[in-house]
């Protein structure tokens, strides 16, 4: 595990795991109301598997939540988040990655797919709040 800048914890606390699981439940089902409040509304950069890959600025939350929706058609997930790695708060702004595995079906094939998900939060209002993420695919497989 990663060393805390701040000294105030050693991990992430269970507000900020909040935001990679509400995330990642919107993944799962498709229910944008899950995502309310999550996204720092001075804006995000989101950087992920699917076209455009970039999502930056103001309303980007929004436009990942559209980009994913049309990209997952076909496709059912279930995720299992990791120990965080890595975790540091410096100032506002918290860093933490999480081993990621989803499991699912895409076009009625199973597969499992395992990576690495980096996290930026931003304190707002005493609030953390989603202000970048990264996902990188290590491992994909059909399980058929």
């Amino acid at each position: 595990m990663g060393t805390n800048q701040a000294g105030t914890t050693a991990a992430p606390t269970s507000e900020m795991l909040e935001i990679p699981e509400r995330i990642a439940t919107y993944m799962s089902t498709r229910d944008i109301r899950i995502l309310e409040g999550v996204f720092s509304p001075g804006g995000v950069t989101i950087l992920e598997n699917f076209p455009p890959h970039i999502f930056d600025g103001v309303g980007a939350g929004k436009r990942w939540a559209e980009g994913f929706a049309a990209y997952a058609e076909g496709l059912n997930i279930e995720h299992t988040f990791g120990e965080p790695q890595n975790f540091s708060v410096n100032d506002d702004t918290a860093f933490f990655t999480l081993p990621t595995n989803w499991t699912g079906t895409v076009d009625g094939r199973a597969f499992s797919e395992n990576g690495g998900w980096l996290f930026i939060l931003e304190l707002i209002d005493e609030r953390w709040m989603l202000k970048g993420y990264g996902w990188a695919v290590v491992d994909f497989k059909y399980l058929d």
